[in-house]
């Protein structure tokens, strides 16, 4: 592979970074309705773990 080529290939791997880490923010961020869902649990632990499993279920295949 040509040097050109290779930094061809480096830019596009990180495009592509860009646009999953972009995607994962959007998936993943709180609204505020969870928000609220998530204020309605006692305790610092359980809201931590209530907002992990709403966001690790949510869309579980991203």
């Amino acid at each position: 592979m040509t040097p050109h080529a290779t930094s061809r290939t480096a830019n596009a791997g990180a495009a592509r970074a860009a646009a999953g880490a972009a995607e994962l923010i959007r998936l993943y961020t709180i609204s505020e309705a969870d928000q609220a869902f998530i204020m309605a649990h006692r305790g610092m632990h359980n809201r931590l773990g209530v907002s992990v499993q709403l966001a690790s279920l949510r869309f579980p295949a991203a």
